[in-house]
């Protein structure tokens, strides 16, 4: 019971920080705020909010039974495990 309560808390974070940055990208390509116009954090802010809608989506996705679901971010610790590989290991 408590592995689902802490599943759900991850899925609202997650919703809440993608909207937080589609709202931020919004923003920055002029559409929320005038005058605030720009377009490396709009793109840098979509990009992100992309990464977090992926991990919600994916995060509603059946886990095979004896792995229990763990708020590290496992998509996160993949992509950091293969860039910190020495640079002759790849």
């Amino acid at each position: 019971m408590r592995a689902h309560l802490v599943g759900q808390r991850i899925r609202i974070f997650l919703l809440f920080e993608a909207v937080t940055f589609v709202a931020a990208a919004l923003a920055h390509a002029g559409v929320l705020v005038n005058s605030y116009e720009h377009t490396r954090a709009r793109n840098a802010e979509s990009v992100i909010a992309l990464v977090l809608l992926a991990g919600f989506m994916l995060s509603w996705i059946d886990q095979p039974p004896g792995i229990r679901p763990n708020g590290r971010g496992d998509f996160c610790l993949t992509a950091t495990r293969r860039s910190q590989s020495p640079a002759g290991e790849r």
